[in-house]
Formats: C-alpha cells, sequence, structure tokens
C-alpha cells in the first residue's frame, strides 16, 4: 500500500478506528501513505482511511468524505499503466484515486423491527461502561459482541463464578432475546455494572460479595513484597530522559543496564522510542534499588523481537518479577501498569508500549506516560499533557483536564491489549 499517498490540506481528527466516536488525536496537514480504506463505512455519508503515520508507532483513522464534502486527495506513485481501478462503493470522485485498496463492504439496511424483548423480570442490570459479552459465563467462553451502557433485563445471576474473583449477570439483550448475554459485572473489587429495582423509586446500590484483598490494590498492597520498590526509584529517574527526543526506528538508552548490552546516548542520539523507554525506567530502578539483573532474553522481549508473541514486554516484566499480571484486560489498571497495545492484530498494526502512572476512577481520566511524537509530546511526557522536562511533576488535578484521556478511550485506541501491574510503593506521584 506504500505507493497511495493521502493528502491532508488541513488538520483532521484522527481515530482508533473507522468510527466518529472513537476521536484519539489531531493529525496534522500532510502526505501520508495510505494503509487501508473503508467506504461507506460506517454508513453511505462517510468514507474512512488508515494513514501510515510516519515516525511513529501509531496508525490512525481519517474521515476524508461527510456526505458531498470531501476532505483529503489521494494519488499513487506507481505507473498508470500498472493501476487497476479502486473499488469503491462511493460514487465520490475523490481526485480519481487508483490502485488495490482495501473498502468496506455494503451497509446492511436496518431491520424493520428489533427482535423481541423477553419479559422484564422486576430487577434489571445498570451497566455503566461499555462490556465484552459472553455466550457462557466465563471470560475463556465464546464473546457475543460488546454490550453498550444502559439498563438491561435480567435473566440469571452467578455470584462468585466461575471463581471467587467474578460475578457474572446474564441480561436479555436484541442481539440474543432468547439465550442472552453474559457479562463479568465484579472482578475482585472492580465493579462495571450494578443490579437495580425496576421499580420507580431510585434504585439500591447492588451489593457484591467482599473480595480478598490481593496485590495490586491499595497503597499498601506491596508492603510486604520483597520485590517491590518504592515510586521514587521510578520517578527519580525521569530526569535523565528530559533531553529525549523521539524516533521509531533508533531508539537509545541515558544509561547502562545491568546484565544487557543496550546502546546508550550519547554518544548515539539523544533519543528513542516507546519500548526502550519503558524498559529502561523499569529496568534500571529495580536494578538501582533492588540489584535485579536484565538478560538478553528478557530485552529480546521487551524490543518484541519474536513476532509471534506480541505482548511479551509485559510478560518479560511478569516473569522478572518486577510485575503481577492482569486476568482482565479491560479492568481499570492500578498505579504504575505497564501496557502493551495494538491498534488491531490481523494484519498486526499500531504497537505501543507505555506506563499508565494512575487511573481516576470518578472520572475514568488515566496518567500515561510513553514516549511518543503526537498527543503533545516529542518525546517522554504525560499524551496530551507534554513531555517530563516541561512538567516535572503531573500537574495539579490532571483529570480535570479535557484532553487527558480516559481508560475507556485507551480501551478504543488498543483493542489489544495486556497489563502488568508493577511491583510498586508509596504511591503519591500523580495525587490520586
Amino acid at each position: 500500500m506504500a505507493n497511495h499517498i493521502v493528502t491532508l490540506t488541513q488538520n483532521l481528527k484522527g481515530f482508533a478506528g473507522p468510527d466518529p466516536n472513537a476521536y484519539v488525536a489531531e493529525v496534522p496537514a500532510g502526505e501520508y501513505p495510505l494503509f487501508q480504506i473503508m467506504s461507506q463505512y460506517p454508513n453511505p455519508d462517510t468514507d474512512f482511511v488508515q494513514l501510515d503515520l510516519p515516525d511513529t508507532d501509531e496508525d490512525l483513522w481519517i474521515c476524508i468524505r461527510w456526505k458531498d464534502q470531501v476532505y483529503a486527495t489521494m494519488r499513487t506513485e506507481q505507473a498508470e499503466s500498472a493501476r487497476p481501478p479502486i473499488n469503491f462503493h462511493s460514487e465520490i470522485d475523490l481526485s480519481q484515486a487508483q490502485g488495490p485498496v482495501f473498502h468496506g463492504g455494503a451497509v446492511a439496511a436496518p431491520t424493520a423491527e428489533e427482535p423481541p424483548m423477553p419479559e422484564v423480570p422486576e430487577e434489571q442490570l445498570q451497566v455503566q461502561q461499555a462490556l465484552k459479552g459472553f455466550m457462557q459465563p466465563d471470560t475463556r467462553s465464546t464473546q457475543a459482541g460488546v454490550v453498550q451502557p444502559g439498563t438491561y433485563p435480567i435473566l440469571e445471576v452467578m455470584e462468585n463464578h466461575p471463581s471467587d474473583n467474578t460475578d457474572f449477570v446474564c441480561i436479555a439483550h436484541p442481539s440474543a432475546p432468547e439465550e442472552g448475554i453474559w457479562l463479568c459485572v465484579r472482578w475482585k473489587k472492580q465493579t462495571y455494572a450494578t443490579i437495580v429495582s425496576s421499580g420507580p423509586e431510585a434504585p439500591p446500590a447492588h451489593k457484591t460479595p467482599a473480595a480478598s484483598p490481593t496485590a495490586g490494590e491499595g497503597q499498601d498492597a506491596y508492603a510486604s513484597d520483597p520485590m517491590a520498590i518504592a515510586e521514587e526509584a521510578l520517578t527519580s529517574l525521569l530526569p535523565s530522559f528530559h533531553p529525549f527526543g523521539y524516533d521509531l526506528h533508533k531508539g537509545y538508552y541515558p544509561y547502562a543496564l545491568p546484565g544487557v548490552k543496550v546502546p546508550q546516548a550519547p554518544p548515539n542520539p539523544l533519543q528513542n522510542n516507546c519500548c526502550t523507554f519503558v524498559e529502561g525506567l523499569v529496568v534500571k530502578a529495580w536494578a538501582n534499588q533492588l540489584g535485579v539483573k536484565w538478560s538478553n532474553s528478557l530485552h529480546a522481549d521487551m524490543m518484541i523481537y519474536d513476532a509471534n508473541r506480541i505482548f511479551s514486554p509485559p510478560e518479560a516484566l511478569i516473569e522478572a518479577g518486577i510485575a503481577e499480571g492482569v486476568p482482565d484486560e479491560d479492568a481499570p489498571p492500578t498505579h504504575w501498569t505497564v501496557v502493551q497495545g495494538w491498534r488491531q492484530r490481523s494484519p498486526l498494526r499500531g504497537g505501543h508500549t507505555f506506563i499508565i502512572v494512575a487511573h481516576h476512577p470518578q472520572t475514568d481520566k488515566v496518567l500515561t506516560l510513553e514516549s511518543n511524537s503526537y498527543y503533545k509530546l516529542k518525546g517522554v511526557g504525560y499524551r496530551n499533557i507534554g513531555n517530563v522536562k516541561d512538567f516535572p511533576t503531573p500537574p495539579d488535578r490532571w483529570w480535570e483536564r479535557p484532553d487527558v484521556p480516559t481508560w475507556e478511550k485507551i480501551k478504543q485506541s488498543y483493542p489489544n491489549r495486556k497489563q502488568a501491574r508493577l511491583k510498586v510503593r508509596n504511591r503519591s506521584f500523580a495525587g490520586v
């Protein structure tokens, strides 16, 4: 697809997918290689293209047509005689774009009537956020789409199933009116939905059985863990990254790492990328405080050298005992959680390794720490806030800033994810 070029004559919104509700960041005017196109998608009024953003691991979708308004042009650098015609469902002429590109299928006409809902029981489930649905009360069972926030009739409740860590509720849903859809409404102490009364009075909150305290929850969760370090061991290293810029392909480290040879800057340029930053910060912090030594195999995992193990960075940290795994990848992260995300899995695109320093439960906002060239960053910093050299500590009440992403937005941006909770004590850096 590299021979197809999309020209944006103005800054346009970028989206995680071909969906106007999945806004991620603004894409500046300029020329970008085309990766794929979805015409007349998600409805006949719009065409979306996925751009291969230069010098970054990000891929974003742009709406290039809304009805008769066209916001971009496309061209191919291939010889005219070699160009097969483009396959657009849209009748809009996008500057006579030609070439072998992907395209969306025809949009199915809405059905006249939705499937009938079962009889409404006395209790309903109030879903606060989009949740994955399952065919059985088990996250390992076949997925049944995504259930959007709203209130749904309850068909069955299974508490402490299939383990004490989870509660499941089966709801009636138009997409499965007879068998219903199972939702995981609790994982440990995290609750994602509430059982309410269907009467006119204010519904009472559903009280799930108390789960046992586990590592990764609470300020003192790792107080007795011999592999835990103080938060200051991480934050004290951030000034080392102040002068670093971003380069997707050539990333360097501000210091040596024990047990493995890594390229340093200087003498190399003062630049890193998402993988080298996370490895450099985390491994050095544990080496300084606990004498942890790294290895070539763990370093290879942080760099994702094995294409068959796309979540190897968090897996490496878990293997080293620096972090613990997270059973539910949709669960809101705790302080100091490493995330490996991918925008799409087939074909594999848009990988990014980053740290979530904190999650603010009331607003769902997350404070990321990452190396990037987008989101108001030119190196290491906080997404849509700025570089760490300009913000040595996170801004006061950062969760009130409108551009700071929510966990829901992060999930939309990286539908394929794996988390690893770093074992960190005395967590106060983010002010939450």
